[in-house]
């Protein structure tokens, strides 16, 4: 949960005062408008105010437990889709992979040119990290 980038006000659910407060406050310790590729790669799709469909930031728990996480994991070690690919292709039922383009579309315009003039680069940028651990930034430093 704390490595998504939300904006409660993009959330599809109302939050009381106190959440909200929490959240605007962690997002807030995350970094803002990321522009590298390494930046845009390490975007956690899910519940991210730079990801929204329809004006809301989506999740999906089938993708997410499937290993989608970040940005860098839609693309596989040459910088091609996995979604494309076996057993991807046949394992996620039609909405999934209408979902996975409407994310695609979801996209900043300058992320998405980022990642087609970097496809060889998308996987060596991409953190690879265990989901029991996260880490805080704080002015640019890692502080955990």
């Amino acid at each position: 949960m704390f490595q998504c980038k939300f904006d409660f006000t993009k959330l599809p659910i109302a939050l009381p005062d106190f959440y909200k407060e929490c959240v605007s406050t962690w997002s807030s310790l995350s970094e803002d408008n990321p522009s590298t590729l390494s930046e845009i790669v390490n975007q956690v799709l899910w519940k991210n105010r730079f990801i929204c469909i329809d004006s809301r930031s989506v999740y999906s728990k089938k993708l997410f437990d499937a290993g989608l996480m970040k940005i860098g994991n839609l693309y596989d070690e040459k910088g091609e889709f996995k979604l494309d690919k076996e057993p991807w292709r046949s394992s996620l039922s039609p909405v999934d992979h209408f979902l996975f383009f409407r994310l695609l579309n979801a996209f900043r315009q300058e992320w998405r040119k980022e990642l087609k003039l970097n496809r060889a680069s998308i996987y060596g940028n991409t953190q690879h990290q265990n989901l029991s651990s996260f880490t805080v930034y704080v002015d640019g430093k890692k502080s955990l």
